[in-house]
Formats: structure tokens, sequence, C-alpha cells
């Protein structure tokens, strides 16, 4: 087409419509395809890394490598949608093209129809050359995947890129402007049109793109209609909308002749007025050679002056509207992301994209005005050195860069300021810094750093990464002459260089050497290449040196990555000098060889453990091997009844299948007839279904709909009592056939370096112990059931033995072992209290827990199994904690990792180094954890220190530093070293679920260790009160006179050695929490005592309840308390009468319950205090207490069970 301008006074033709719009297609394809190319290529770029890198399907919506491929396609569609409209509108103006179509005779609307089409026609092409790219690749069902993200709103987001892109171009002047401003309106107005369909719904309808269609669709067809008449004006001639100075301009620069050279640029009219200052440098290089140095430099300085200046009069207003459409692109980034982040996509990193995008964007538009159609021309015509320029344009948009920055980072501090005391008092309330013992300046230094660490580190980060950001926008400024793809180079760039920030930021990386640099090559590379490029001379050599720059500074920046994170890890930590033991004791590393050498040793005790359990039989077959039949006759016989009388009484309405009509549906057993549900032979032998052991005697113990089967039903009390010695029979026997396995544990249980794993099978050999030791305890034979009692207590070490913090707690806390639980508990004091005990038996039983505390591992040795757990996981030995693989997926597939945080570990497990930092802080992180154990055991922490460490429920710093009780023992240097190297291991990744799971339940599982020790202690302080109960009739008024005749006693350890001893008062009774004597009461107090009024359904103690307690780490002492007697309330405590005539009085009952001391610390989570209530071996209590009931029958007074 002709460049002439039409005359006006002669008529024209106007060609076919057809002809007009095909050549124009064609036109505006030949124009958009750079960018599309550009575009495909930076998108499957973009595929292929996630597919190779995130290949772990983070999210159902990428599902697989096609969908991947298709959700890049279609969002790089949309982005291609805005940058083309901006290319063929914006761009042609900007030019000076538009005026074009004044020579064409078209109508209008078909060239903006096919500027429409070329928009569409490449967007499309983009979507099918990935298609293809996915198919080459080997992703099979690619175009289902990619019709499936079409139809999931990828069509519906290219429109939306299409319309809004339009209406930005023909709004906005500038090409790049205009396409940021298209993706900003895009996003911000499609979120606001969701916000209003959910509202205008009421919501009935969720917050998801597609639901609202019934709004967005006629919203965008009215803006399409606006692009449509704001389109075919600016097609029209003489309607386009230009700027009135520059039309002045274009009219002053054509009566001086010079429209031919400029085109209508607005460069070459704002360039003309340098034209002096920059033709005087022409002169300057002629004379170089005549010896007119001296004049160079000022003519430099005035040429770079002049040029500034036209950068400013040129680039003025393009800089304040950069700015300004840079700050709404901020929330037109953050809310798509947040948007994908609500609807469930937890795979997607926090990370602040937006903060990038500004200055990559002020630096993609450094040199877009050299770019543009004449400016190289007039730069060469006047002799401007293309360094010089170079220094011009920088000058002025990275100044505005720089200030925006300072701004920004101004008010980023100034907020900080404003909000630092409760942020401080916040992250040192979740930290728990407020449990530290030290006041010391030292401390209170710790502790600020501890909180402002973290902000100054990622201020300094978005501080670097802002220049690098800038650094890489004004690089493809240069390079790219197109600056829509410029700026979407640069908007790539930026992401990336965030993604790089925040794995800086994560890994603790400094960033002056990984983000810095990037800043200082990419303005160096951009500085050495400006001559080519500004003088558009730049050849295919040219390109690769800054590529083959920056391939170099990614090598050099591959080798410094693992050497930097290594470094952070010394191999030899810093805890030589600063130790809580009296003696230094040695690093986990070593301290771990003895424990595995214990281990391979206690395996075979463990095998024989497991071989003992494997020998219990079931119950059917166990009444086999001693020839007990299941039922007897008459047991049958009662059975039958038992359901017949169900039958029959069972009241008509109730639902049908359930255990009253007969049938037993919830086990899928039931009665039929004479056959009881189990077959028709009369077969005493034959068992009943696995399920239905003892249903009978289920419906004996409950009322079924109605039916009254409890033992005061004289119909029903004879079946009742002949099952119930049905089941008894059945147990004793079951109990006989086993005898040889139990007399095996029990030998098994002697060895010192046993080992027992926890599981069924274990628990179903400590509860067959359990209930043999009980058997003989009904018997009478004391010393049988108590060989039974000290093998569970054995057991019980052993399972322990090897265990790490979390399963040591769990052993108290939440262990399903009935036998473990009794052991514990009350089984010992009922022993105790049993008819015939012995003083000499009880103290010999003393000894014997003793030998077994012997046994129990310290708290010093879950920590080093903690250690060795680690030392696994960072090897490769054991999966991490954080690992999702389902058991259906093949062995070699990569884990998953739904949630963003297990990014980072999964980038862990990819680099070798990191797997050696972690075994390395894996011991720093341990040898913290384990300096503290072992002060605790060698008693060199103060107890005030240990009780707050066990009430914290997060310990996040190190833990010798808590408990440095005297500042002149802790010297800085040392406490400031730990102090980074702990916070520095602490971002190994790949054991930080583990470590971090360890250090929050640090406290808890302290707590509960002591809390163990604290009930093992008192059961032998049991024994010896029993036993100097039976000698004196009574409990002696101190603890120390029980313990006195056992001062000269030898304890006899279990040894593999022959016989060994130990002196008794080698054993500590104390209470661990205080270090002091437990706390007794020979007499109990004079009321009820209750463990803890904020535990529900507690159970209080009876009055007069001889008892042992301990206040535990939250040292809780018990307090009167009156409360008001309801008309219903059970009175469990009676010092004094409460009764007269029969008529029940008001008044108010008093009771005991643990409280806080009035002058202690309400820190941290409460606690249970540990409560142990003696045997009452008399009646002398019981006597007083019914003396002091004036007619209330003490018979009826209900018995509960001691409970903490």
């Amino acid at each position: 087409m002709s460049t002439v301008p039409a005359t006006p006074n002669i008529p024209m033709q106007a060609a076919p419509w057809r002809r007009a719009l095909v050549r124009s297609l064609w036109k505006e394809l030949r124009a958009v395809r750079p960018l599309a190319i550009g575009v495909f290529v930076l998108a499957a770029i973009t595929s292929v890394a996630l597919g190779e890198l995130l290949e772990f399907h983070y999210n159902t919506a990428i599902g697989n490598q096609a969908r991947l491929w298709g959700v890049v396609a279609f969002f790089a569609a949309a982005l291609h949608a805005v940058g083309a409209a901006a290319a063929l509108l914006a761009g042609e103006r900007e030019d000076g093209a538009d005026q074009f179509y004044e020579a064409v005779v078209a109508p209008p609307a078909t060239i903006y129809a096919a500027k429409v089409l070329a928009i569409v026609a490449s967007s499309a092409g983009i979507v099918a050359a990935m298609w293809l790219a996915a198919t080459v690749l080997g992703n099979s069902g690619a175009l289902r995947a990619f019709a499936l993200m079409g139809g999931d709103g990828g069509v519906w987001m290219v429109w939306l890129g299409l319309v809004w892109g339009v209406l930005a171009a023909l709004l906005c002047p500038q090409p790049l402007l205009a396409a940021v401003l298209g993706i900003a309106l895009a996003s911000i107005a499609s979120h606001l049109l969701v916000e209003a369909a959910y509202h205008l719904s009421r919501g009935r309808i969720s917050s998801h793109y597609l639901d609202g269609i019934w709004l967005y669709l006629p919203a965008t067809l009215a803006v399409f209609v606006l692009d449509a008449w704001l389109g075919v004006r600016w097609a029209t001639p003489g309607r386009t909308p230009r700027r009135a100075w520059w039309r002045r301009s274009s009219v002053a620069s054509e009566s001086e002749g010079e429209t031919t050279a400029c085109h209508g640029s607005v460069s070459c009219v704002i360039d003309a007025t340098a034209g002096d200052a920059l033709t005087a440098h022409r002169a300057v290089a002629r004379a170089g050679a005549a010896g007119a140095g001296r004049r160079e430099r000022p003519l430099r300085s005035a040429m770079l002056a002049r040029l500034a200046w036209q950068t400013w009069q040129e680039n003025r207003w393009t800089l304040l509207a950069a700015i300004v459409v840079g700050v709404l692109l901020i929330p037109a980034v953050e809310l798509p992301l947040w948007f994908v982040r609500d609807q469930g996509a937890n795979w997607l990193p926090p990370l602040p994209v937006s903060l990038l995008l500004v200055p990559a964007l002020l630096g993609a538009m450094a040199f877009r005005a050299d770019h543009r159609r004449g400016s190289y021309a007039f730069l060469d015509q006047k002799a401007a050195r293309p360094r010089l320029t170079w220094l011009a344009r920088q000058a002025w948009w990275l100044t505005a860069a720089v200030a925006i920055a300072a701004i920004v980072f101004a008010g980023v501090v100034g907020w900080v300021a404003l909000q630092a005391r409760s942020f401080l008092t916040e992250h040192l309330s979740l930290t728990h810094w407020n449990i530290h013992a030290l006041d010391t300046d030292a401390a209170r230094a710790l502790r600020i750093r501890a909180a402002t660490e973290p902000l100054w580190r990622a201020a300094l980060l978005a501080w670097w990464g802002w220049l690098a950001a800038y650094g890489w926008g004004q690089l493809c400024s240069l390079m790219v002459r197109r600056d829509v793809l410029a700026g979407f180079l640069a908007a790539f760039g930026a992401v990336v260089l965030c993604a790089a920030g925040w794995i800086a930021f994560a890994w603790d990386l400094s960033g002056v050497a990984f983000l810095a640099p990037v800043a200082v090559i990419a303005v160096a590379v951009s500085w050495w290449a400006a001559p080519q490029f500004l003088a558009r001379r730049a050849g295919w050599r040219d390109w690769l040196k800054p590529l083959a720059v920056f391939g170099l500074a990614g090598v050099v920046a591959a080798w410094a990555l693992p050497q930097a994170r290594l470094a952070q890890v010394a191999q030899n930590p810093p805890y030589e000098h600063l130790s809580l033991a009296n003696a230094t004791h040695a690093m986990p590393s070593a301290a771990l060889a003895a424990p595995k050498e214990h281990e391979r040793a206690a395996g075979a005790i463990e095998t024989q453990y497991r071989r003992a359990a494997s020998d219990i039989l079931w119950e059917i077959d166990a009444l086999r091997r001693v020839d007990q039949p299941y039922f007897t006759p008459e047991e049958r016989a009662a059975a039958e009844a038992m359901v017949a009388y169900v039958k029959e009484h069972a009241d008509q309405d109730e639902p049908q299948g359930g255990r009253a009509g007969g049938g037993f549906g919830g086990y899928g057993s039931a009665f039929a007839g004479d056959e009881l549900g189990y077959g028709a032979e009369d077969d005493s032998n034959q068992p009943p279904h696995p399920f239905y052991a003892d249903e009978a005697l289920w419906y004996a113990t409950q009322s079924t709909y109605g039916v009254d089967l409890s033992a005061s039903n004289p119909e029903v009390a004879p079946w009742l009592r002949l099952l119930e010695q049905s089941q008894v029979r059945r147990r004793r026997a079951f109990l006989d056939a086993h005898q040889d396995v139990i007399k095996r544990t029990i030998e098994i249980s002697r060895a010192p370096q046993g080992r027992l794993a926890r599981s069924p099978k274990t628990w179903e050999l400590a509860n067959l112990m359990w209930e043999d030791a009980e058997r003989w305890m009904q018997a009478g034979d004391l010393d049988a059931a108590w060989q039974r009692i000290a093998t569970i207590a054995r057991m019980f070490a052993h399972t322990l033995r090897f265990a790490r913090t979390i399963e040591r707690q769990e052993q108290l806390a939440l262990e399903p072992c009935q036998a473990f639980r009794e052991v514990l508990g009350h089984l010992i004091p009922r022993w105790a209290a049993t008819d015939g005990q012995t003083p000499q038996r009880l103290r010999a039983a003393a000894l014997d827990l003793l030998a077994v505390e012997a046994v129990f591992p310290p708290f010093s040795a879950a920590v080093i199994a903690d250690y060795g757990h680690l030392r696994d996981v960072a090897s490769g030995d054991e999966p991490p904690f954080w690992i999702d693989r389902p058991p259906l997926w093949p062995k070699g597939k990569r884990p998953q990792a739904y949630h963003w945080t297990g990014q980072l570990e999964l980038l862990a497990q990819q680099f070798s180094w990191e797997r050696e930092r972690s075994l390395r802080a894996a011991e720093l992180l341990t040898a913290d954890r384990l300096d503290f154990a072992a002060g605790v055991e060698a008693a060199a922490i103060d107890m005030l220190t240990v009780r707050r460490v066990c009430r914290a429920s997060g310990l996040w710093q190190p833990l010798t530093l808590l408990a440095a009780a005297d500042p002149q023992e802790v010297h800085w240097s040392d406490t400031a070293a730990r102090q980074e190297a702990i916070e520095q291991a602490s971002t190994s990744y790949l054991i930080a679920d583990e470590w971090h799971r360890l250090q929050d339940s640090f406290g808890r599982s302290l707590d509960d260790d002591l809390a163990m020790q604290t009930r093992r202690r008192a059961n032998v302080l049991v024994l010896l009160l029993a036993a100097y109960h039976l000698e004196h009739g009574e409990y002696p008024a101190t603890l120390a006179a029980a313990v006195e005749p056992m001062k000269d006693a030898e304890v006899p350890l279990l040894s593999d050695e022959g016989r060994a001893t130990r002196p008794f008062t080698s054993f500590s009774l104390a209470d661990p929490y205080t270090r002091e004597p437990l706390r007794y009461e020979p007499r109990g107090f004079d009321a009820a005592l209750t463990a803890n009024d904020a535990i529900a359904g507690a159970m209080p103690l009876r009055a007069g309840t001889p008892l042992l307690w301990s206040g535990g780490s939250c040292q809780l002492e018990p307090a009167e308390v009156e409360q008001d007697r309801g008309a219903n309330t059970d009175e469990l405590s009676y010092p004094r009468p409460r009764y007269g005539n029969g008529n029940r009085q008001e008044g108010k009952a008093l009771r005991y319950e643990f409280r806080y001391p009035a002058n202690a610390e309400s820190f941290g989570e409460p606690r249970l205090p540990s409560v142990i209530p003696l045997p009452r071996l008399d009646d002398s209590l019981a006597a007083e207490e019914s003396n002091a009931d004036e007619g209330r029958d003490p018979t009826t007074q209900p018995e509960h069970e001691p409970q903490e």
C-alpha cells in the first residue's frame, strides 16, 4: 500500500472490502509475527522447566504434563492478545504509522477487523504451536488436555485479554504501557466482576470465574462494542486522536523540510532542538587528529547534558505514566495469585511477584525511544556517541527506579518502626523468649536481633532484587527492538528474580553475593553492547557475547551456591566453650556410636520377644490345648434362655436387625433358634462367630430396648451369674495354656540391654502378663504376681530403649497398652495392699523396681535417638515426614508436595550438598538439645528453668541460652555464635519438618519424661511406706522414716556379666521437678481433693486418703475451695456433719483442688500434677468417717478410682 497521503480533491474508488481485509490481515500478521514467536518460545521454555522441576503434581488442576502445557499455552495466548493489541494499535500511533491509513482506500471497519482477526489468529496459533510441541515431546492426551483447559477457563482468559487489551491500546499511546495497562484492567475488572456476581447472587454461587458467566459475558461484550466504536474512529482518516502539540511540532518540521527524514516521529521533532549541540561533536571528531583534544572534554559534557535534556523532554510523561501503571500492576498481579490460592492451589508459594515488576517495567522502557523509526539515523547524523547516549538514558531511568525504591523502603521502615514494639512483643511471645532466665543487656540484644533480623534480611534482598530487576529490564530494552516483547521478557525475568530472592531468603543466602551481581552484569553488558545495538549494527556475534557472559555467571553461581550453603553450618559447632554439664559431653555423632552397638546387641532380645508373642494363641485354640469347651451345656442353655427372654420382652417398636430382635446385626451374627447362630452341630467346642464370643454377656450388662437384664432381675440373675462364670473359666484356661510363654517372657525380660518394639503383639504379650498377675493376686500367691508385675515394668523399660522423644511422650500420654498404664498407675499399690503381704517382700520388690529403674534410658538417650533419625533422613535411609506417597504409586515415583512449604524440601532432596548440610545441621541442632538434657540429668540447670521449658509449647531459640543462669558464665561471643549457628542450621529443609516437630515438642517431651520418673519413684516409695505401715500400724510422719531401713541395702542390677549391685543411696527418690522429696500427706486432707478443676469430670479423692504428690512443672498447690451445694450433688468430702433429721441442710462444702501458688508465674500451658494415693491398709479412717456422718449409711458412699 502507498504511504502517500490521499489528495482530498481527487475522489478515489474504494477497493473491495474482501481484498482490503485480506491484504490488511496479511500485513498485521507480519507485524505481529516477532511477538508471537517470542511469546511461544517463552511459553515453551516455561513449560519444559516446570515439567522437569515441578513434576510433583502439586494440584489436581495440573494433573499431568499435558495439562501443564495447556495451562501455560492459554496463559501465554492471553498475554499475547494484550501485547499484540498494544503493538498493532498503540505502536502504530506512536511511530506515526497510522497515517498510512489515510492513503488506504478501505473501510475503517475493515482495517479494525483485520487487526482484531490478526490478534485472534496469532493467539490461536500460539495455542496450536504449544499443542504440537507437547505432542512432539511425548505428552499423551495433549489434545484432550488442551480442550479441557480451554473449556475450564482458557478461552475465557484469552477473550478477556483481547477485550481489555484492545481498549487499553486505543486509550494509551505508548505500546508497553498499553500492554501493562491492558493486563491491569483485565485482572482488576474481572475480579471486580467476580465479587459483584457473588454479592448479587447473595452467596448462592461460588467465587469462581465461570459460575458468574451471566454477568461477565454481558459486561465484556459491552467493552467489546466500545472497542469496536473506538477502533473504527481510530482507523478513520482525520479522526485519529493525536496531541495538539504533536500536530504543531509535526507541521513545524514539515515546514523545515524534515518530514521525509523523521516520518512524523516524535523523537525526531524533540531531538531537533538539540541538533546544534550534537552536530558540534562532528567537528570535534574531525579536529581530533589536529590536536584539538583539549576541547573534547567540555564538548562531551555538553553533549551529555543535551542528551539528558532530550531524554527528559521525551520521556517525562512516559516516566510518570510508567510509575502510575506500575502501581496499578501490583494489585493486577497479586489478585489472580490470591484467587488461585483461595481456590485451593496451596502449591503456589506466596511470592511477591509484583514487587519487582515495577523496576523491570522502568528498565524495559529505558531505550524505547532509541528503537523507533528514524532515531538511529538521527543520532548517527548528529555524531552522538552511543555510550554517552546510553549514559544519558540510564541517568534518568535508573534515578527514577532508585528514587521509587528509596520511597518504598522508607515507607516500609517507617511502618516497621511504628509497629516495632507490638511486633517485637508478638515475636518474642511466639518464640517463647519470655521464658529466658536472663535479663541482661546481652540477652535483650539477642532477643531484638532474633525479632528484627528476618525483616532486615528481607529488606536487603528486596533492595538488591529491585536493582537486579531494573538491570535485567534495561538489558532487554537495549537488545530487543519490540518494546512490548522487551516488556514481556523483563516481566519474565522479574518473576525468576523474585523466585531466586525467595529461595535466597529461605536458604539464608546473601543478596550481595547472589542478586547484586545480576544487576552489575546486566548493566555492564548493556554498556559494552551499546555501540552495536544503538547504532543498529548488531550481528549474531553481538548476541552471543551477552549470552556467554550470563552463562559464565550462571556457572560461577552454581559453584558458589553449594559452598555458601555448606559454609553456613560449620563442621565444628561453637559448643566447646559453653556446656551446661559439669564436664564437656561428646557431640551427637560420637554419642550415637555406643547406642548403635547396643542397638545391634538388643536385636537378639527383640527377636525373642517377637517369637514369644507369636506363640500366643487365639482363645478357642488355647481352650482346645487344655481340653476346655468354649460353652458347657449349662452355659449354652443360659445363653439361649437369655436370648429368648430378650425376644419375648423386647419392645416391638424398635427397629429390626438390631440386638433386640435376636439379631446381632452390628456384628454380623444372630441367634437362630437352637443353633445359636454358629452351626447346627451340638459340639461344645465349636467356636462362635469371631465377634460373638461374649455377646450374651454383653446383653447381661446392658439394658436393651427396655429389657431389664441387670442382676437385680431375679429371672435373669442365674443366667447372668452363669455366663460371668463362663467368661472367668475361659480366661483362666487361656492363661493356663500360655504358662510356658509367660515363663519365657519373664526370663527374656531380665536382659539388661533388651529392646521391645511397640506393636499390637507387644501389647498383647504385656496384657497377658498383667492378666496372670491379677489372677495370682486373687489366688494369694503374691510372689508369682510380683514376678509378672516386675516383668511388665522391665518390658516397659525395654520399649523406651532407643525410642525417640516423641515416642517416649506417647508412652505416657497415648499408651494403648493397658498393662503399661497399670504398672505406672494403681497395679503396684493394689499389690502392696493385698492380704498376706509382708514388709520383707515389699522391700525386696522396691529393690526390684530400682533395678528396673537402672534399665530405663535417660532423656538424653531419646535425644540421641532423635539425632539418629535425623541422620537417617538426611542420608536418605528413611523417608522424610513431609513425603505424601500414595501406596499405589510405583516405588520410583517422585513424592508429592501439595503445599508450597513442601517445595523447599523437594528442592533440597534434589541436591547432594543439601544432604551433607543436613548431616552437619543435625549434629549442631541436636548438640543444643543434648547439652540441655545432659545438664538436666547432671543437675547443672536450675529447676525454675527446667519447669519453664517443660511448660513451653515451642522453643525456637538455643536451649542452652535459656539455661544460662549466671550471666558471668556466658560470654557474649559464644552465645551469639550459638544463636546464629542454630538459626542457620534450621534452614536445612530436608530435615526441617523433623527438626521443627522435635524442637516444638521438646518441652512437652521433657515434662512427660519427668512425670514418668515421678510415677516410678513414687511406686518405690509406696512399697516402702506400705512396709513401714505393716511394721508400725500406721504411715510414717516423714518419707525419711520409711527410707531409713534401706540406706545400707544393695540393689541387684540386671547384668549379663554375673551378679552386679549398686548402693540404694545412689538412686534418687526425689521429686524430679524440684530435686526435693515428694510431697507427702500420711492422713490425707480433711476434704475431697480434685486433681485439676479445668478437667471436666475429674474424680476427686475422698477425704482422709493418704497420698504422695508432685506439683509438676506448674508447681500446683492444693488449696481450699468453697462451693455451693446443689440439691443433687454427691458429697464426697464430709469432714463435719451435714445432715440433720434426714433433711439436707444448705451450706458450703469444702474441697481441695490444685492451683497456682500466689507468688508463682502462670506462663505456658497448664500441666496436671502427679497424685499417687497410698493404699488404705486399715479401716481406722473409714470408721472415723462413718462416725462423722449422722443418718447416712457409709456403705452407700460411691467408690471412685483416684485419677490424676
